[in-house]
């Protein structure tokens, strides 16, 4: 299984905006895109406490890339996200991928 995490920091008085996108957004992908895992969403309670996170486990990078390239094939989600932006931090955005190994 291989997890993909994005993390973002909320761009300040854009909080309930950004969860309210955070959660569309994780509802659209699992609507609009052929196998497209659940997509959990958190907020940080403790730490930096203004920055939300994506997480979706998929069964391999394969998959991943399956599910990507609809991604970056639709218009209305790209625009969804474009209109987002400024509700967070600018270069705040982090990718990682986790590989669980036990």
């Amino acid at each position: 299984m291989i997890r993909f995490m994005r993390k973002a920091r909320v761009a300040h008085g854009k909080g309930t905006e950004a969860m309210k996108f955070a959660v569309e957004a994780a509802e659209y992908n699992k609507k609009n895109f052929k196998g497209a895992p659940e997509t959990k969403v958190f907020v940080e309670v403790a730490g930096d406490y203004s920055t939300l996170h994506w997480q979706s486990d998929y069964d391999s990078l394969a998959a991943f890339e399956q599910v990507l390239a609809q991604v970056m094939a639709d218009e209305t989600y790209r625009k969804m996200l474009d209109k987002a932006g400024p509700l967070f931090v600018e270069a705040s955005v982090e990718d990682k991928f986790i590989l669980q190994f036990a």
